[in-house]
């Protein structure tokens, strides 16, 4: 039998006395499909829905379904074990599946086991190119109903006969729950079913795994199979190999204490010949000499031993091994200060916490009762009874008591009393009082008390105390869940000396402010002459949502030094910081907003947005000469603002230093929309509450024709084939190529603004004519070179953008670019289906084969593209490729942005097939593209140095780590979103609506700023750039990269592929944009996107209608205008609430055929008239 090559790693242990003995091997060795020559994984998955298809050479595994037994998926895996060394030992076997995505949502954790299969399969190669489920089984091949169709069927279809298909136990369980990413390993532990397979290989056909219960809810897990792409992410088999040396190798001895009793484990491996022995010593602390030797029983894996009959106290061990043979590892060990519990109880602490719905949680902490046989009894009364109210036992827990009371009324006071027992004794108090005050409840958000040196308020399921004897120089954020572990706030660090010391702490004043709906504690005190105010508010109207300030006067004279973030995890009974197991959703982006968002699942046990206020600290960013690049982080040990220091002093009038933001929430959401959703609602309410600029006014139609003038430069232009075309950036060097997405960013951006203006260019046509030059007929595709002869490669996102600007024009009429569009069309979908819409960076034209990277946001600009084609065509095809596509939005969380605007087609797509179909999933999966957005967006007005005299809040970066904003990517954005808004704004979440509202009539002031004669000569970089060109600051043509005011502007040259921007805005600011609300909108009735559009036979317009429109006297009206505006055709109208939908033929009221042009259809309603454009062609 031919051996083949592994990758594994051996540990190797050097002992200097053994030299001259051979070195024992332990090996970790890993099966994995392609990689060190291994070629023996089988697997594939079966579908109850689909019970004669197989899946075998599918690139994923599905092991769950939708919710239910008739969408149940089981995975079958096979790994040959022929090839492991001879006379192979498995000390251990775990198999490990990397999960790539979640296919639909998933809104509660699954749990999936592994079993033994007792039943030879065939893998067979079933493939669905784009799709999951494969093909019909062919003969010979595993499905759902057949082991091998036809002639060998399971015992029961899905594998699940017991035990003629699978073992009836299962080997191990793992829960996936849904907060958990996608992109990592999940591992099963296989142990005993590797070493049957090992001992009887004849055995060996494999494990199935599968949901023991199958759940109800939705969520298809899809793990990388063996035929995934890249073969790093193949499931794989990990075994750790024992060694059958004679020699003993010794691993680290171990000890639990327990009920007078102390039990010793001492893991060893090697002795195959069994002559090895070990020995046991214990001694009492502060003993002079250990305790006699105990021979430790052997077993397969080490040497036991138990003390029985121990008294309380702190022991220390001793352990001794011999073999002839000779040791590996130490052969003597100690383990020191073993702690054995008396059976006594020692008690600790009573917490109490109150929270919003007045219900009160009480704990007991104990320690000791090593026969876990203590109890606590609680009970309660109103201060002024004299009877108590017993309330029974408390639950009890590793180390404390629990209890949650409920039913207390407020505005009075109460006693509680408990009672801890134990029949061992008890070690100090054994009945522990409180007395505290139950304010009214007036609401989720109070103040539960103050004092001179205190105080704390109440927020939801939170609350903040500031205590000088209990919190020291700290404010605590606690959860009404957790009482042990508390958010620690030291406000500001960095700084000499603590800012709530309470020595330097003079007075606290609170105060309810019902104008702006808040509680708010101000600490006022001084550090000699420097004074310090801190003020925390929390707010009526958003329970968990807090905020803390903190201003600095008379500071001339101390240098700030950096400082670390506020927020720690902090242990307040052992009294030191710890770290949780943070899940952290979001970090800032560079100069972006301040935030950072996750889950915290110790102290919080909750989600959080953490925000902090750049706009208010421009005084200290100018004073220090600092700037907030990446500066707010979650990590496991805390979070918060990491303030940059400059080592300079600040000045004597106060100086802000901090303006934190942090909004909580218990529990997790349970998929990745409402956890989108959250973050957007949070956000959304403190971006409510910080200072924004207001809309700036801009004659853009005159800015939009000195850049088309600017346009006719040479220094924009370049020639290729002949033909004149523009440059991609002013005055770079490279005259003789050509850039496709840049023709088309003018050219669409010209042609909307001529619908508005009329003809003002000629510039359009000629740039449309030369689309042809971007065609590669050796690739049947357009590309984004001109001349294009040796273009072999791509970037997704590019490819992508080239056929939505086709797409664009040809709505617009333009049937050339609709030639074009479907002529590349077909190379672009055999892409899309190639790599499983999983896009990736970039990509060879050749072979459609993914090189690098991942680009998860052209997906969902992909499923806009296909509802364009769909459109334009009326083929269904179109639309179902669109809905495959979306299918993929999901599971990517934060990381689904890679360009903005490709990010914004996104959410205009899903609220186009939430328009289409009326499914509300698709509108849903708009939340976390769109929170994406948010977290790169600069919501803070950047106002020192060069700053000073441009605008950045609601800039947008074009990507996750840029740290520049950009006009290309961001107008884009803004009509991508303006589109999302006009389709789905009835049926936005508020908060949601409230910042695409900031964002639509935020960007053109910022976009403003970016083109040069705009910008304070000193700001700008006017070359050589990063590609050798010379900004012309007299060019309306805008810069690629507006910076914050530290840096100049305009290293990366003027974009010309970003020069659409002023007609788009020319165009559609003149039409008059909306002056949104910020409050949602009731629904209203939508005109609906029709199909097709060019038409040339017949199009079909649909709408929706509210439920207020049902029974309306003046009803809803459907009319056809031509361009004049006289009425062509009146179309029926179902007057019944919801979708509808009628076909215009191109004719009149008369039955007669009208000529082409472009037509209008109206529908009318309430106070409602709603406007498309429909053209025609004859």
């Amino acid at each position: 039998m031919e051996i083949v090559q592994m990758h594994f790693k051996r540990k190797i242990l050097l002992l200097p006395l053994f030299i001259g003995l051979p070195l024992l091997a332990q090996e970790e060795m890993t099966l994995q499909q392609g990689r060190g020559s291994y070629n023996g994984c089988q697997d594939a998955h079966i579908l109850a829905n689909k019970p004669d298809w197989n899946t075998g050479a599918e690139e994923g595994l599905e092991a769950t379904g939708n919710g239910g037994e008739a969408d149940a998926k089981h995975v079958l895996l096979r790994f040959d074990l022929s090839s492991l060394p001879a006379e192979s030992r498995i000390d251990s076997a775990w198999i490990e599946l990397y999960l790539v995505l979640r296919r639909t949502p998933q809104i509660a954790a699954k749990t999936l086991a592994v079993y033994r299969l007792n039943r030879p399969w065939n893998e067979g190669s079933g493939e669905d190119i784009g799709g999951y489920d494969g093909r019909l089984a062919a003969g010979g091949e595993v499905c759902w109903s057949h082991a091998a169709l036809p002639d060998s069927p399971w015992s029961v279809p899905g594998a699940n006969g017991v035990p003629d298909d699978h073992a009836a136990l299962p080997e191990s369980e793992l829960s996936i729950d849904p907060v958990e990413p996608a992109g990592r390993w999940f591992a099963w532990r296989v142990t005993g079913m590797t070493q049957f397979w090992v001992a009887q290989p004849d055995s060996n056909f494999g494990l199935l795994l599968r949901e023991p219960a199958v759940s109800p809810g939705s969520g298809i897990l899809n793990f990388a199979s063996s035929r995934f792409a890249a073969d790093s992410l193949r499931p794989r088999l990990r075994l750790s190999l024992a060694s059958q040396s004679p020699q003993t190798t010794a691993l680290t001895m171990t000890a639990e204490a327990a009920s007078g009793a102390i039990t010793v484990h001492w893991p060893c491996r090697g002795d195959a010949d069994g002559d090895a022995a070990a020995e046991i010593a214990l001694a009492r602390a502060g003993d002079a000499q250990w305790g006699a030797r105990q021979r430790m029983n052997k077993s397969g894996s080490g040497y036991d031993y138990t003390f029985t009959g121990l008294a309380f106290g702190r022991y220390h061990l001793r352990g001794w091994i011999s073999d002839p043979d000779g040791i590996q590892g130490e052969a003597v060990q100690t383990l020191l200060n073993i702690e054995l519990s008396p059976k006594s109880s020692r008690a600790g602490e009573l917490y109490t916490a109150l929270r919003s719905d007045n219900s009160l949680q009480v704990e007991l902490t104990f320690s000791d009762d090593g026969n876990a046989d203590n109890s606590a009894l609680l009970e309660h009364k109103p201060a002024s009874s004299l009877s108590w109210q017993q309330d029974g036992p408390m639950s009890r827990s590793p180390g404390r008591f629990s209890r949650l009371l409920t039913g207390l009324s407020g505005g009075q006071s109460w006693d509680l009393r408990v009672t801890l027992r134990d029949p061992d004794g008890v070690s100090g108090d054994s009945i522990f009082s409180a007395q505290l005050y139950i304010p009214p409840d007036t609401g989720p958000v109070r103040l539960l008390g103050s004092g001179r040196r205190s105080f704390e308020i109440q927020s939801g399921d939170f609350t903040a105390l500031y205590d000088s004897a209990r919190t020291g120089s700290a404010l605590w954020l606690t959860s009404s869940r957790s009482r042990q572990y508390v958010v620690r706030n030291t406000i500001a660090n960095g700084l000499p000396f603590a800012v709530l010391d309470p020595a330097l702490i003079d007075s606290i004043a609170i105060a309810a402010d019902g104008e702006c709906g808040c509680i708010q504690a101000s600490l006022y005190g001084h550090w000699g002459s420097v004074h310090q105010q801190v003020i925390i508010t929390a707010f009526t109207g958003h329970p968990g949502l807090f905020r803390w300030q903190c201003l600095l006067s008379g500071a001339e004279a101390i240098t700030i030094q950096n400082g670390a973030a506020e927020c720690s995890f902090y242990d307040r009974e052992r009294g030191y910081s710890v770290s949780s197991n943070v899940l952290s959703w979001v970090q800032q982006a560079p100069f972006a907003a301040g935030l950072t968002s996750g889950h915290d699942p110790l102290a919080l046990q909750g989600s959080l947005l953490y925000f902090q206020n750049f706009t208010a600290l421009n005084d200290y960013f100018a004073l220090q000469r600092a700037a907030p690049q990446e500066c707010v982080r979650l990590t496991s040990t805390g979070f918060g603002f990491e303030r940059p220091g400059g080592n300079r002093p600040l000045r004597s009038e106060p100086t802000v230093i901090t303006d934190a933001w942090l909004y909580l929430t218990s529990g997790v959401p349970a998929t990745e929309s409402a956890r989108a959703e959250r973050f957007i609602s949070s956000l959304a309410a403190i971006y409510a509450r910080i200072d924004k600029p207001a809309p700036e006014e801009s004659d853009w139609k005159e800015i939009a024709g000195r850049m088309l003038a600017d346009l006719d430069d040479e220094r924009c232009l370049s020639t290729v084939n002949g033909q004149r075309f523009l440059r991609s950036y002013v005055g770079v060097p490279r005259l003789d190529n050509a850039e496709a997405i840049t023709q088309l960013d003018v050219l669409v951006a010209l042609r909307r603004y001529e619908q508005v203006h009329g003809e003002v260019s000629t510039l359009d046509d000629h740039l449309a004519e030369n689309l042809w030059q971007f065609y590669n007929l050796r690739l049947n595709t357009m590309v984004n070179d001109a001349p294009n002869a040796g273009v072999y490669e791509g970037d997704s996102w590019y490819a992508l953008h080239i056929h939505l600007g086709l797409a664009r024009l040809a709505r617009m009429g333009d049937g050339s670019a609709r030639t074009l569009l479907f002529l590349s069309l077909p190379k672009l979908m055999r892409f899309a289906r190639a790599v499983n819409y999983d896009f990736p960076v970039f990509f060879r034209y050749t072979d459609d084969s993914a090189i690098s990277g991942h680009e998860y946001d052209v997906t969902g600009g992909y499923a806009y593209l296909m509802l364009d084609a769909w459109q334009l065509s009326g083929d269904e095809s179109y639309l179902q490729e669109a809905k495959l596509a979306a299918e993929h939005v999901a599971g990517h969380g934060f990381d689904y942005i890679y360009e903005a605007h490709i990010t914004a087609a996104t959410c205009a797509a899903m609220a186009r097939l939430f328009q289409i179909t009326g499914e509300s999933r698709w509108l849903e999966l708009s939340y976390m593209p769109f929170a994406n957005l948010m977290a790169i967006s600069w919501l803070w007005e950047c106002d020192y140095g060069y700053a000073a005299e441009y605008r950045t809040f609601f800039g947008l970066s074009p990507m996750t780590g840029a740290g520049v904003i950009t006009p290309m990517e961001q107008h884009q954005s803004w009509s991508y979103l303006r589109e999302y808004r006009q389709l789905a704004a009835a049926s936005l979440p508020a908060g949601l609506l409230q910042l695409l509202d900031g964002f639509i009539a935020l960007t053109p002031a910022v976009m403003k700023y970016t083109l040069p004669p705009w910008l304070p000569a000193a700001a700008l970089v006017t070359g050589p750039t990063i590609y050798d060109s010379w900004n012309v600051p007299a060019f309306h043509i805008p810069l690629e990269d507006l910076r914050e005011g530290w840096q100049k502007s305009g290293s990366l040259g003027q974009q010309i592929y970003g020069a659409g921007a002023p007609l788009v805005f020319a165009a559609e600011l003149t039409t008059g944009i909306e002056a949104f609300d910020a409050e949602p909108q009731l629904p209203q009735m939508m005109l609906l996107e029709n199909h097709p559009n060019p038409f040339n036979a017949a199009t079909r317009i649909s709408w929706r209608l509210p439920e207020g429109g049902r029974g309306e006297k003046a009803g809803y009206t459907l009319t056809i205008y031509d361009i004049l505006g006289r009425k062509v055709r009146a179309l029926p109208v179902n007057q019944s609430p919801g979708r509808g939908d009628a076909l215009w033929d191109g004719r009149d009221d008369a039955a007669a055929a009208v000529s082409g042009g472009v037509y209008l259809i109206v529908l009318e309603g309430g106070s409602q008239r709603l406007v498309h454009k429909v053209l025609l062609l004859r």
